[in-house]
């Protein structure tokens, strides 16, 4: 893929995510393939924004503290990522569904689209945090995502969608809280 490809996917993602759903849904990738072409550019370039903002807003430049600030944005969505995965995939008999890895994987790394972008732009510029709250649109993204990939029923496709909703988005924050406790002096 491509990283005008990337980025294409990434905007159609966000602003009409029902018609990119049946998109993802004709793609040969493999979920494997979606987390190395789609996830890990945009987690890399979170991580690249989290060192140059901290460069930037940290009084004097101090090369620990940012590439400290990196890592910890990159491990940290990196492992919301396959926590995520690992949840859903987990419970996806208990509303249904039968298990498919390629198919989660997919779910999870397009529908943390909001959460990557918003990371960047926070990363970059920490004086936008409200800009948080849009995280919550990755509810709705994996509300349009749900029935395309799934092929969830209509009478689960909500507390599906919940669920899925809490796990992608309170993991990412609990896994990074979870790491910032872990790194001492951060």
């Amino acid at each position: 893929m491509s990283y005008k490809s990337l980025f294409n996917r990434l905007k159609n993602i966000i602003i009409s995510p029902s018609a990119e759903w049946k998109e993802i849904q004709k793609d040969e990738l493999t979920g494997l393939n979606v987390v190395h072409q789609f996830a890990l550019p945009l987690i890399a370039l979170s991580a690249i924004a989290a060192f140059i903002g901290t460069a930037i807003y940290l009084e004097g430049f101090n090369v620990e503290e940012s590439l400290k600030k990196a890592l910890l944005v990159f491990v940290s969505l990196f492992s919301s990522i396959y926590v995520s995965m690992g949840a859903i995939y987990f419970l996806m008999p208990k509303f249904n569904l039968t298990q498919d890895r390629n198919n989660v994987f997919r779910f999870v790394a397009y529908s943390s689209a909001v959460i990557f972008a918003i990371k960047f732009v926070t990363e970059l510029f920490p004086e936008l945090f409200f800009l948080k709250i849009l995280n919550l649109y990755t509810a709705y993204i994996i509300w349009e995502g749900v029935t395309p990939i799934f092929n969830v029923d209509e009478k689960d496709k909500a507390s599906f969608v919940v669920f899925c909703s809490f796990v992608i988005i309170a993991g990412n924050y609990a896994v990074f809280s979870l790491l910032r406790i872990l790194m001492p002096g951060f």
